[in-house]
């Protein structure tokens, strides 16, 4: 590099000193910015004018444009740059961050510190609450049809997730995998279901509805309108199409957009300049701008237009760490990946009585109501497979196999293992004066699924009984146990999902047997509670080794 052009550029970086004093009081004084374009042939500038370069998220960028513009007229004939904003995607922008061949923007307004978190800290530096120029609420939107049938004008994410266990779930288009709306419509839902007793087995079920990586074409307000889907977006963009859209807010803590001002450049003149545009969009004026155009301040409060479009006040949001983020991943990841389940029914005598507050229904119709329920939400490449239980079914042992573990799709011969469950499970009657032989069956239940263990699937036990162990000369519970948590401790974990039918289970063994496998334990008095069970099989896949239990229901 040759030493010609370093007094220039030190006269430069001096005057963009000057200009910054300058400029800055002026913006004090007047409360406005500008933006695009300066005076062209001020004298004591350089030419050509140095271009700050913005890349805004596509709905903020109108509004950087205007404050830019007004920054720019503010600063007259005085002012050495010029300002060009371009609306850029956030996936786009990133290409360019990363790939060494791309020039990226001065300055980067993608929609949330979450783009700049995935990204890293080595790359964008570590992203400040306090750059925000906006915000605006994740919302899960939806037509005026879904909306009422969901609970009226204005329902909420919890009546979406409510929902999920109807016959008539509304379905959640996920945009591309890594984004900010995916991220954030993943915690909100999760905040949503977190006071819950069963709030892994309901976020699972909402999200075994999603259609991820959604092309955009589904995404649109027309096309939402026309289906009966949901899909997040910001409480911005639903305004923006109000005559289309309701939107779903969060009743306790959900997710906010928050427009971080990231710069980019190391050039110290244009830096400069853009602190000048982050004054300006920070200030009153811009602010005002910014919430005309359908934003929240960076307080989160909303201005006159979403005021009279019935916005709530601020919603309370804490922005992901690193962690939070890993976790959505790791749910997206295994939520909707296939499973090897082995569903255990117990056919003690026991199971022929009658179940208070169901008549007609005796604790048997109610287990295989709840199996077929449950292997109805499983698509057909699920493996699947059926035992049943009681003290000596067969000779040597206290359970028998009805269906062996397969996938649940058709085969060449036309039928597959979700019709042999369905009817095996038709044929399954009580044995009149068996008793239940728990502990043997659970343990020879776990080695069968783990010797089959696929890591690529979930792999688990569902175990549905209404009784105690009676089995006298079988394990007892303590062997039980450590026979159990040994076995986790191979790597090639099976958890045991327990389904408590009935007031004679002993709830405790069930839970405890949960515990040691890393699995949950429900009490179910009627067959709709043993969906969540079904779901709960899969969604311990995103947490696991950690998973907590689920409450005891």
């Amino acid at each position: 590099m040759n030493a010609a052009p370093r007094p220039a550029r030190a006269r430069t970086w001096f005057r963009g000193a000057r200009l910054y004093a300058a400029v800055s009081v002026l913006v004090v004084l007047t409360g406005v910015f500008a933006a695009t374009r300066v005076g062209q042939g001020a004298s004591g500038c350089a030419e050509p004018r140095p271009v700050l370069q913005v890349a805004a998220a596509p709905d903020i960028a109108g509004a950087v444009g205007e404050v830019s513009r007004r920054l720019v007229r503010v600063a007259g004939r005085s002012g050495c740059f010029s300002v060009a904003v371009t609306a850029r995607s956030s996936a786009e922008v990133a290409d360019a961050v990363t790939r060494a061949s791309a020039r990226p923007p001065d300055v980067w307004i993608p929609e949330s510190t979450v783009v700049l978190r995935r990204l890293g800290a080595d790359v964008v530096g570590r992203p400040d609450p306090a750059r925000s120029v906006a915000t605006s609420p994740l919302v899960l939107a939806v037509s005026p049809d879904v909306a009422a049938r969901l609970g009226g004008a204005r329902p909420s994410i919890d009546d979406l997730v409510a929902a999920a266990g109807g016959d008539r779930p509304v379905a959640l288009r996920l945009p591309e995998r890594g984004s900010a709306a995916t991220a954030g419509a993943v915690l909100s839902l999760r905040g949503a279901v977190a006071r819950r007793p069963d709030a892994r087995a309901a976020l699972t079920g909402v999200l075994r509805t999603a259609e991820p990586d959604a092309a955009p074409a589904a995404l649109t307000p027309a096309a939402l309108a026309k289906g009966h889907a949901a899909a997040p977006m910001t409480e911005q963009a639903a305004w923006a199409a109000r005559s289309a859209l309701v939107p779903l807010y969060p009743r306790r803590a959900g997710f906010v957009f928050d427009y971080p001002f990231t710069v980019l450049t190391l050039d110290g003149y244009r830096q400069q300049v853009a602190g000048l545009l982050f004054d300006a969009l920070r200030g009153a004026a811009g602010q005002e701008l910014v919430t005309a155009a359908g934003f929240r301040d960076v307080r989160g409060q909303a201005g006159a237009p979403l005021a009279g479009w019935g916005a709530p006040g601020p919603v309370p949001a804490s922005a992901p760490d690193d962690a939070a983020l890993r976790g959505v991943d790791r749910m997206l990841d295994t939520v909707r990946r296939d499973a090897r389940l082995l569903a255990v029914l117990d056919v003690s005598g026991s199971m022929g009585r009658a179940v208070e507050g169901l008549p007609g229904a005796t604790r048997i119709d109610l287990a295989k109501q709840a199996a077929e329920r449950g292997l109805a939400l499983y698509p057909d490449s699920t493996e699947a497979g059926l035992w049943i239980f009681a003290t000596d079914l067969t000779p040597t042992t206290d359970y028998r196999e009805l269906v062996p573990v397969a996938p649940l799709a058709a085969g060449s011969d036309g039928t597959g293992n979700r019709f042999r469950l369905v009817d095996a499970l038709t044929g399954v009657r009580p044995v009149p004066g068996g008793n239940t032989g728990l502990y043997d069956t659970t343990l020879a239940a776990v080695g069968a699924v783990r010797q089959g263990w696929n890591p690529r699937k979930v792999n688990a036990v569902i175990l549905i009984t209404d009784g105690a162990n009676d089995d006298r000369h079988g394990l007892s519970r303590a062997a039980l146990l450590a026979a159990l948590r040994a076995g986790q401790a191979t790597g090639r974990p099976v958890p045991v999902i327990t389904v408590a039918l009935g007031p004679d289970s002993d709830v405790r063994a069930l839970a405890r047997i949960s515990a040691a496998t890393g699995g949950a334990s429900y009490v179910a008095r009627d067959p709709r509670d043993v969906r969540e069970v079904f779901l709960d099989a899969l969604g311990q896949r995103a947490c696991r080794p950690d998973c907590a239990p689920a409450p005891t229901r």
